[in-house]
């Protein structure tokens, strides 16, 4: 059996290595690759896999057949993308966006001259002369370069590279039309056996319906603040009614703006939660809401595990949500009709049981069919198998 080394930090690792890694060692004698922070894995993975730390991967490189690294838009995984850059290898991008990463290497380090350095080498001499003007002549900052794709070196240093969507495949082959891309779906782990009306009696749910709920990262470009414009209507015509947001909140003044809206008794922030409550308060959900713009190309787990647990879900039509089918999320356009689309998406759910009950259904099915981590190991597999 081959040997593959896998790249990814703990943060990774405890989520989507926790569920893919047990299926792709079917095909593969697998090693983790990690940080220091190894007495944070969990036991599916510390218990199941060897474990190596970073800086032991470029003196035993020959000792594997791929190499595999996983990229996402954030300093944690800096260390990855600097380990692709010295030894190559196969990227999965789970971004296409990788100037978080870049920003947290220079920005984040005062170290303005070589982020332009960075921005030359990724995105080209004309960018660069603008960005260059906005720093350090016009003076203006660099929030409006954030959204820099910046993924130029990475790519060039993969032999192929792996996403979880189509369209963050369409716009790499766009851009690198020589370059091998694998669409892997991600997989979803089956919905954990809760009992329901106990559930709510615990989570201080049980009068309220119905119970709406975004997850991860509570920031601007989930839409947040819009679906609290949209949220009045919905408790005027159910004043039970409840928005869930459950993850850390990063950018926003949530309950500023609920008071200010006169909706602050029906938002609730969880701040952080472990894997346990986050899957109870999925449970619990009566309707879904997963807005993402700008996309950053990347695949929303909580829409799938949502639509896993039978929920019907609220969606953006845009990036990789657009490609979830009908049958199951209601979508909505951003721009001017945003709000006023929200707010008849989720009163149209709230009121119809039928309508919540057949995508709920469409839901379960669309899951079991397409995003079972079998089915991601076997599209690893053959991937890989392609490019050797």
């Amino acid at each position: 059996m081959e040997r593959l080394a896998y790249v990814e930090p703990v943060v990774g690792l405890n989520v989507y290595g926790r569920e893919l890694l047990p299926h792709l060692a079917c095909y593969y004698e697998v090693e983790v690759v990690t940080d220091t922070q190894r007495e944070a894995l969990v036991p599916e993975i510390a218990d199941a896999f060897p474990i190596r730390e970073y800086d032991d991967l470029p003196a035993q490189r020959h000792r594997y057949s791929h190499l595999v690294f996983h990229l996402r838009n954030n300093f944690h995984h800096a260390p990855v993308y600097d380990l692709l850059m010295r030894l190559g290898g196969v990227a999965v991008m789970h971004e296409i966006t990788l100037v978080g990463i870049i920003g947290s290497q220079t920005l984040a380090q005062g170290q303005r001259l070589d982020f332009l350095r960075h921005v030359w080498l990724n995105e080209g001499p004309g960018t660069a002369l603008r960005v260059g003007m906005d720093i350090f002549v016009l003076r203006r900052g660099v929030k409006r370069w954030t959204r820099l794709p910046m993924n130029r070196r990475a790519i060039r240093r993969s032999r192929g590279v792996i996403v979880h969507n189509r369209d963050a495949a369409r716009q790499l082959r766009a851009c690198y039309p020589h370059l091998p891309v694998q669409t892997v779906r991600r997989g979803v782990p089956p919905p954990r056996p809760f009992d329901q009306e106990a559930l709510r009696q615990a989570l201080g749910l049980a009068d309220r319906w119905p119970v709406i709920a975004s997850f991860g990262v509570v920031a601007a470009r989930k839409r947040i603040p819009q679906v609290l414009q949209a949220l009045p209507a919905v408790v005027q015509a159910f004043p039970q009614a409840v928005y869930l947001l459950v993850g850390r909140v990063f950018d926003l003044d949530v309950q500023g703006m609920a008071e200010r809206l006169g909706v602050a008794d029906h938002v609730v922030t969880t701040g952080q939660v472990d894997d346990e409550t986050f899957h109870r308060y999925l449970a619990v959900t009566d309707i879904g809401v997963n807005l993402r713009y700008p996309s950053e190309g990347e695949t929303s787990s909580t829409a799938l595990r949502l639509l896993g647990y039978g929920k019907p879900i609220l969606v953006t039509d845009a990036g990789s949500l657009a490609e979830l089918p009908d049958s199951c999320a209601l979508k909505v356009s951003p721009g001017p009709q945003e709000v006023a689309q929200i707010r008849e998406g989720l009163l149209r759910l709230a009121r119809d049981d039928a309508l919540r009950r057949r995508m709920g259904e469409a839901a379960r099915r669309y899951i079991a069919r397409f995003h079972t981590w079998e089915q991601a190991a076997q599209s690893y597999r053959d991937f890989l198998e392609g490019l050797a």
